[in-house]
């Protein structure tokens, strides 16, 4: 049975989960109700806030150095987000070569620093004006080792360092203390914050705990103190304690890691030092209240006072959240500090969402819906204080005189964050206002500069953005300091509208498949009921679904790869004889489909993706047990189903409702991908009104056999679809038969080549799309952020135990960051759950079936012995009698050769790398031939940049993990061994499943340029020639076209993604197309075309173009034998491709070669194009700058 999780007795609990992601409008409703003052109350508190904000207002404008720099930074200026990349980066470099390039990188993307620094006096803007004009002044030298650079690196570290002690308390504790010490003086409190990442491995938990533990004791020690209110306090960052801090995890959190907790609690009452929970993102909250409702119980803690938690005011829960901290509080008569803060991941949150198409957002979209929430929860802070010591974060004037107003006489206190608050405090400190705060405690964070600089970049961003809106209005003091009440007024509590919600992500004509949220305890019940209802409904016995009835053949059971014992049911395979009438049966549909109108199809298709959303616990459940996915695997496999049916729709309305289908479509799909790419294959097909014949893996026939069902269900006709169940012989029967139109498959290369030299045989050119493997890379140079790396390696490595085609295979790493990377990714391994991913907490499920399974472990036990690095995780002896468990395992090379074959399985293969060997690395890795999926990670855009255009990949991740598939956004697909092309889930791909001229994408984000210089060339041949009056025509109109028309060379498309992430689709020309045959005019006719486009062309010693290859030459290159050429990727025919030379050319080993019959004399160039997607993780340095600058709707 599945097991997610367990059901909440407390109502109140059950509220604040169903409030997690409730409509913002309704949330917003009711705070207002809770936030109004009388008309004596509001004069008051405005009278007080305009003081303060005069007062910070006149002080700020005098400020200098790194004051400056925070009073100035711009979250929209290139400058300032160059320079925050530089803090975020620099100092955590090892290595001077990476270090003078992200300076010199850096520095070089500011034209006109002069123009930019002209208002800015801080001491960071004053240092890129010193790089640059160094930079002027060496004219001959603009290189990463150039003087001026590592003069520039030089002062910046300085500077940097400088920065670092401005907002933190010092790299040791004893510093921090003699800080706390002198501030306290000045009537000031401090909070220490150890400003740990999230653990990813225990030997970083421990260091942190250790941490906490010497910080306890010598707070306790130096301070001599007996209040937890006087004392130094401490924020608890429960993920830097536990490896594994989330959801999914709860039963190990509570058994391993709690006790801990406890323990560290237990220390801080015996030296009366506060410790407060953290706050994190929103998917953590209800296991920390978790947590603190067992620290709340704890016999061991009664009457300690220094039990504290940090509420985040942003998150649509936060009162409620309040309002259950003060029933515990008082429950256990114990009191409790809470800490109300604005919230520090709000970008990630809204991101997160729209990513996994949750239903709404947890955190509010407006600023002042913020603002509101923040006030409504301080009024019930402060009208419980028996049991509640307030610890208010603001910067705003009107929330702090508000404050002041409720708290009257009690005690509460202000939190500032070093160096971003001195001067609210200051004027608070010698206000004369009748009630004061009893406290002023500032919080810094603690630690080496080079973990608190990328730490300090996220902080900085989002203290600014939290003001954004404040110095927006710097000059308009009375807009500045609103009363949120009158500003929700305003917004009638609407979500901002520069943010659509997950569901219309990409519009409302194509929705966002609905995804389910694995930290919501509500969601998780009924997931888990409806799931475990799919037992009661017995075993399933799939059979083909065809219209008519035929005999079954074999008959074979299916079992869960996770547990044999588990039998979901039987598959009836279809016997060989009745192959001829299903074809036939798909032939005699293919008028009646045809003339099906194009929005009745559409309308189908919408509700095939509506129908199979609705099927979602029942499909969930079927490929978790069918093919061994894990929860998130299934529901990603579900959601692209979707998520296909919905694009292709949209695709056949708009760019192909004028096209002819090509026939009837066999598709083959792989066990892998068991609705992804089955589905995806037939909605594609059938979208643009051909007939289909299905044939899935036999591994995954019982979900096919469910979707197809499904399919019906939406109202697609027996005869349009067809399902047929069966083994290779099956497959095999229907690629011969010449009736077939068109072939979709999905799996190895090897079949791949042996479909294609099937198709061979016949006289015509059937449609073929392949999609195989990729010896998938990503590269890391010494810049690239470790946590992110690490994570995004895991996931993309392990995750789906390695069994997809973009899988991550091999991770090319620097060598000065190697050791440090490979350590980190040995101890994240260590903490992945491997299981049945019937339990929630499983990461890593099992190897399809015993065959995969030996195969992967014959290549790990041939590798291993010779392996510089060897780690694999041990399994228990439990996994190993009753499925088929593969571990994840973690190989590192010597040298590239060791791996010659993609190894599908959780198998990572790591390579070491010199900087300045970085294009011959790429080189090797592109010599394999593949071409599918590359990462890169790194802070230097100038080495992003040489990465992705020298790679040969379909899609290039930039700074994020290789899994995200969308259509239309990220679509999936390469060349080479990876596949012919188009993309699937890209606008050519259903042009490919019709008949007639390619047709342009209708929007470019930068427009095409042709081949000028080629062009020239061209002409002057066709100039210096004898030709027909008919053959100069055509020249004429070939060359008007070109001229007259956008080209796909050099040309960008822009793909509407979520926010946060920039994903841009490219086309690359190829660089070997074998121009065969034809005469020196057609060859000429064809010349037009494809270099206008940027293409490369190789010919024979016989070719017509041999006369005038010397004028070509950058062009058109000589071959002796291009058949055998290694290199050729497509072979353009202008004479009839006859089948004994087709078969002659797919005997070729490698890749498949495309083949284009130009024989008509018509040539259409836009197949000849290979597709190439960049999708770039804007978030990567910590926070989204664009995503954080306040749009209209928040100003209003």
């Amino acid at each position: 049975m599945f097991h997610f999780t367990h059901s909440q007795a407390n109502p109140l609990r059950e509220k604040i989960t169903a409030t997690y992601r409730k409509d913002e409008a309704t949330v917003v409703a009711e705070l207002f109700q809770l936030a109004q003052f009388t008309h004596q109350e509001q004069s008051e508190i405005m009278a007080r806030a305009h003081v303060l904000a005069e007062k910070i207002h006149i002080k700020q404008n005098k400020l200098a150095g790194a004051s400056a720099f925070i009073r100035d930074f711009s979250l929209s200026e290139d400058g300032h987000i160059a320079l925050a990349t530089l803090v975020e980066s620099l100092l955590r470099i090892p290595d001077e070569t990476t270090r003078y390039k992200l300076v010199w990188d850096k520095l070089n993307e500011i034209d006109d620093w002069e123009r930019y620094a002209k208002h800015r006096k801080s001491a960071l803007v004053d240092l890129g004006g010193l790089g640059l004009r160094l930079r002027q002044k060496s004219h001959d030298d603009n290189s990463p080792q150039a003087t001026w650079v590592r003069v520039a690196e030089k002062n910046m570290e300085q500077t940097f360092r400088m920065l670092a002690e401005h907002f933190t308390a010092g790299e040791y504790f004893a510093d921090a203390i003699k800080i706390a010490k002198k501030k306290a003086k000045q009537g000031y409190h401090y909070a220490f914050d150890l400003s740990y990442l999230p653990a990813q491995t225990q030997a970083e938990a421990h260091r942190a705990y250790d941490d906490y533990e010497r910080a306890i004791r010598l707070l306790g020690d130096e301070t001599g103190k007996t209040s937890v209110y006087d004392n130094p306090h401490l924020a608890l960052k429960l993920s830097a304690l536990f490896p594994r801090y989330e959801h999914t995890q709860r039963d190990r959190v509570m058994i391993e890691f709690y006790p801990r907790i406890k323990a560290l609690y237990v220390l801080a009452k015996r030296y009366h030092v506060a410790m407060l929970i953290d706050s994190e993102e929103s998917d953590t909250l209800e296991m920390s209240l978790d947590i603190m409702e067992e620290l709340l119980a704890e016999h061991d803690l009664l009457g300690f006072e220094g039990l504290g938690f940090t509420v985040q005011a942003y998150q649509k829960r936060s009162m409620l959240v309040v309002r259950h901290l003060i029933d515990l509080a008082e429950k256990n008569q114990q009191k409790l500090m809470i800490r109300l803060v604005k919230g520090a991941f709000w970008e990630s949150e809204i991101k997160s969402a729209q990513q996994r198409g949750l239903n709404g957002y947890s955190v509010f979209t407006q600023k002042a819906h913020t603002e509101l929430s923040f006030l409504v929860c301080a009024r019930m802070l402060l009208a419980n204080p028996a049991w509640i010591y307030p610890q208010f974060a603001t910067h705003n004037p009107y929330t702090i005189a508000a404050i002041e107003k409720l708290g009257g006489s009690q005690a509460y206190e202000f939190q500032i964050l070093q160096g971003a608050g001195e001067t609210l405090f200051e004027q608070l400190q010698h206000n004369k206002a009748e009630h004061k705060p009893q406290r002023y405690r500032i919080c810094a964070p603690v630690g080496k500069v080079e973990t608190l600089l990328p730490y300090l970049v996220r902080r900085l961003a989002e203290s600014v953005a939290a003001d954004a809106a404040a110095r927006h209005l710097i000059h308009e003091k009375n807009a500045w300091i609103q009363p949120p009440q009158d500003l929700v007024l305003r917004t009638q509590g609407k979500p901002n509208s520069h943010i659509v919600l997950p569901r219309f992500l990409y519009g409302r004509q194509r929705l966002n498949p609905n995804g389910l949220d694995f930290s919501s305890d509500m969601v998780l019940i009924r997931l888990q009921e409806l799931m475990n209802e799919t037992f009661d409904a017995g075993k399933i016995h799939a059979q083909s679904l065809i219209p008519m009835k035929a005999a079954h053949g074999n008959t074979i059971s299916v079992v869960n790869p996770a547990d044999h014992n588990d039998i979901l049911g039987s598959v009836a395979f279809m016997p060989m004889a009745a192959m001829f009438n299903v074809i036939a049966t798909a032939k005699n549909m293919e008028k009646r489909w045809t003339n099906t109108s194009p929005d009745k199809r559409v309308e189908l298709l919408l509700k095939a993706a509506n129908l199979i959303e609705a099927y979602m616990p029942e499909l969930m459940a079927l490929v978790i047990r069918e093919t061994g996915k894990t929860l998130e695997s299934a529901i990603r496999e579900i959601r692209q189903a979707v998520d296909f049916c919905r694009y292709y729709a949209q695709e056949a309305e708009s760019t192909c409702a004028g096209r002819a289908p090509i026939g009837t479509v066999v598709a083959i799909s792989p066990w892998n991908a068991p609705l992804s790419v089955f589905v995806g294959q037939i909605a594609a097909a059938l979208a643009v009104g051909n007939t289909v014949i299905a044939k899935p893996s036999p591994f995954s026939s019982l979900t096919a056999f469910r979707a197809v069902q499904i399919l019906h269900e939406a109202g697609f006709a027996k005869a349009a679809l067809q399902l047929v169940l069966g083994d290779k012989e099956i497959g095999e029967a229907l690629i011969a038969d010449t009736r077939i139109n068109g072939i979709l498959f999905t799996g190895s290369i090897e079949v791949a080549q042996k479909i294609h030299q099937k198709l061979a045989e016949r006289d015509d050119l059937p449609v073929f799309i392949a999609e195989t493997g990729g010896q998938n890379a990503m590269i890391a140079d010494s810049s690239a952020s470790l946590e992110q790396l690490c994570k995004d390696v895991i996931l993309s490595a392990f995750g789906s135990a390695g069994q997809n085609a973009n899988a991550l295979r091999i991770l090319c790493v620097q060598e000065d960051i190697a050791d440090a990377m490979i350590d980190k990714i040995q101890g994240a391994m260590d903490e992945l759950q491997i299981g049945n991913p019937m339990d929630i907490s499983t990461d890593i499920g099992p190897i399809i079936n015993q065959e995969a399974q030996k195969r992967v472990l014959a290549h790990v036990d041939k590798i291993k012995s010779s392996a510089r690095f060897f780690h694999q995780i041990v399994l228990p002896e439990t996994h190993t009698r009753y499925a088929t468990f593969v571990p994840p395992t973690a190989i590192e090379l010597h040298n590239l050769e060791q791996i010659q074959h993609e190894v599908f399985g959780p198998v990572l293969h790591i390579l070491r790398y010199r900087a300045e060997d970085l294009g011959r690395m790429i080189d090797q890795i592109n010599s394999k031939g593949y071409a599918l999926s590359v990462g890169v990670h790194s802070r230097i855009n100038h080495t992003i940049n040489f990465a992705a255009n020298r790679i040969e990949a379909g899609s290039i991740y930039i700074n994020r993990d290789l899994k995200s598939v969308t259509a239309g956004v990220q679509p999936l697909g390469g060349h080479g061994l990876s596949g012919t092309g188009p993309k699937a889930g890209a606008s050519f791909y259903l042009q490919k499943l019709t008949q007639g001229k390619w047709l342009l994408p209708k929007r470019f984000s930068r427009l095409g340029q042709i081949d000028a210089n080629a062009l020239a060339v061209v002409e002057q041949i066709i100039a210096e020639g004898s030709f027909s009056r008919e053959e100069q025509v055509q020249f004429a109109l070939a060359l008007g076209k070109v001229r007259n028309n956008h080209t796909l060379r050099l040309a960008q498309l822009t793909l509407k993604g979520q926010l946060g992430e920039h994903d841009v689709m490219t086309w690359r020309a190829p660089k070997h197309i074998w121009l065969q045959g034809g005469t020196l005019a057609t060859s000429l006719a064809a010349l037009i075309p494809m270099l206008a486009s940027g293409m490369q062309l190789v010919i024979d010693s016989q070719h017509p173009l041999v006369a005038h290859q010397a004028s070509l030459k950058n062009w058109v290159k000589l071959s002796e034998d291009p058949m055998n050429h290694p290199n050729i990727s497509h072979v353009v025919c202008l004479d009839k491709p006859l089948a004994a030379w087709k078969q002659k050319l797919a005997q070729r080993a490698g890749a498949i070669v495309k083949i284009m019959d130009a024989s008509d004399g018509h040539l259409d160039v836009l197949p000849l194009f290979e597709e190439v997607v960049f999708c770039n993780n804007k978030t990567a340095m910590g926070a989204n700058f664009n995503l954080l600058i306040p749009k209209e709707s928040d100003k209003k």
